[in-house]
């Protein structure tokens, strides 16, 4: 007699445990993005030369930074149990192709701000990568409640 599995192996639905995980993933990505966007272009400190960034925006970054990490993980754990599956039955491909190019986008953009070391072409793929990553609650949501998509 086989053994019950846990989940269903046909359902793209995640479990609870994960599905709550992934939420305080994308809303701590979210939260620690705009936190750094705040501090950088809005928080002025009085520094030993005159104004200068808070010192409290490094770190926000460095938590955004750790957070994408292990949303790599998560993305590649949603790949194989989410995904596939869903595109298998045909269950919302737009929005989720969609969630898909956004998110790569955001790898790329992430890479190209770590790595890139000339200031003009980071200073453009900042921009895009914050528009972007301030953009991914509505489609999420869009691919959460609208079926036929």
């Amino acid at each position: 007699m086989a053994e019950p599995s846990l989940y269903n192996s046909n359902s793209v639905r995640l479990g609870n445990g994960r599905k709550l995980a992934l939420h305080a993933l994308w809303i701590g990505l979210i939260a620690s993005g705009v936190v750094w966007l705040v501090f950088h272009y809005f928080v002025l400190v009085k520094g030993e030369f005159g104004p200068e960034h808070s010192p409290f925006e490094p770190l926000t970054l460095k938590v955004h930074g750790g957070l994408a990490f292990l949303a790599l993980w998560f993305g590649g754990m949603m790949w194989g149990t989410h995904m596939l599956k869903a595109w298998s039955q045909k269950r919302r491909r737009w929005t989720g192709t969609l969630l898909l190019l956004i998110f790569a986008t955001l790898i790329v953009s992430g890479y190209l701000l770590y790595y890139a070391g000339d200031e003009g072409l980071r200073a453009n793929v900042s921009l895009i990568h914050w528009i972007v990553g301030l953009g991914i609650p509505v489609l999420y949501l869009l691919h959460r409640l609208i079926k036929r998509f």
